[in-house]
């Protein structure tokens, strides 16, 4: 923004995503962007039948203080996974997406960067944790999944979104009770795909239902997640939507 003067905000790295979905998302549809720089890479229409479910945990993923570590390491670790590979190929490439793509053996070639780095503020196995999650999602979850739903395979889309659910819970590690039990508890009352969304620690879940029981579903997911965590379920909000537009001024 040139010259705009602002702040550092409550701290936290990170928020494309969010100002992406703010300003360019469309209407019926769910869109699949890249960053640094951000472009649109394809917009899928939502599947005819279907609808979002979201579930906001009543945990709120607060930013500010001792929380801000907790987000701020994830990116941290991102960024020291990068500084690695530039420190040993003597490469400038800015972040892990532009190394991978640096050229066809670029994946192994991290790994074995990443088993010799010693760090000052992380162990191998952080690093190694990091850079897994960010192939396994970047680089084979979200192409793989925007082509299942691109052809309407909500069972392959399915898996693929509960295997990117598991990797946010293993590998990246920023995930907590409530959303952990809420996509496993919209799995089981019929969801065809579910999954935490945003930075962690808190927040929010979708959950992509058929729009013919859509409201016996929402109820029976909200009594199952009160029963469960009675406390965060007194301040829980549960809902239907559909992909909307990007921010709007009615005049």
């Amino acid at each position: 923004y040139r010259a705009l003067i602002g702040d550092a905000g409550v701290g936290t790295f990170g928020g494309s995503e969010d100002h992406t979905a703010m300003l360019a998302s469309r209407a019926g549809r769910v869109s699949e962007y890249s960053y640094c720089p951000v472009r649109l890479r394809r917009a899928i229409a939502m599947p005819p039948g279907y609808v979002f479910a979201i579930a906001s945990s009543g945990v709120a993923a607060v930013k500010t203080a001792a929380a801000r570590d907790k987000y701020n390491r994830a990116s941290n670790l991102a960024a020291a996974v990068a500084r690695a590979w530039r420190d040993a190929t003597g490469r400038d490439d800015p972040h892990i997406a532009a190394a991978l793509v640096s050229s066809p053996d670029a994946t192994e070639k991290m790994r074995d960067i990443l088993r010799r780095t010693r760090s000052e503020d992380f162990t191998t196995g952080e690093l190694l944790g990091r850079f897994e999650h960010f192939v396994i999602e970047n680089e084979q979850i979200i192409p793989a999944a925007g082509d299942a739903l691109a052809a309407g395979d909500m069972t392959v889309f399915g898996e693929l979104v509960d295997r990117s659910q598991k990797a946010a819970e293993d590998l990246l590690g920023n995930q907590i009770a409530q959303t952990v039990h809420l996509p496993a508890s919209a799995r089981k009352l019929g969801a065809v795909a579910a999954s935490a969304f945003g930075a962690g620690f808190g927040g929010s879940v979708w959950a992509i239902i058929r729009q013919q029981n859509a409201e016996e579903f929402l109820r029976e997911w909200e009594d199952e997640y009160g029963k469960k965590f009675p406390r965060p379920g007194e301040s829980a909000v549960f809902f239907l939507t559909r992909p909307g537009p990007a921010a709007f001024e009615l005049s």
